[in-house]
């Protein structure tokens, strides 16, 4: 059954709709760019830590190692590791241990170790990050 006077015209519905998902289209990729941008500078961050704590690591070997040379050694030492500087202090020495702290810098992060040593066997006893 046929009403005359209600005649719906459907032409033209589409057209607001094609700006509408065009949007929608247009957020979605924009959503997804940023965050691979995001993700990508979250891995290079995580990256530079690593190298970093590897580098605080080394430094504490090398002190480690001048120490086992020359036992009453006591200062600082500097160096550049795989173009990370490095600076490992020897903060303080007690009958129980030598306490020190190594600190890998690269150019966006900065990470720091603190070691306790064996006075005997210059062994790591305690070990903070």
């Amino acid at each position: 059954m046929r009403h005359e006077g209600f005649r719906t015209d459907e032409r033209g519905a589409a057209l607001p709709l094609v700006p509408a998902v065009t949007l929608l289209v247009f957020l979605l990729i924009a959503a997804g760019a940023l965050h691979a941008v995001n993700h990508r500078r979250h891995q290079f961050l995580d990256w530079e830590m690593l190298r970093a704590q590897y580098a605080a690591e080394a430094g504490i070997a090398v002190v480690q190692t001048r120490i086992r040379e020359d036992p009453e050694w006591t200062g600082a030492m500097t160096m550049t590791w795989d173009g990370i500087r490095v600076r490992t202090v020897v903060e303080g020495r007690a009958s129980d241990g030598i306490r020190l702290r190594s600190v890998g810098r690269t150019s966006v992060v900065k990470q720091t170790i603190r070691v306790e040593l064996d006075p005997e066997t210059l062994e790591v006893k305690r070990w903070e990050r």
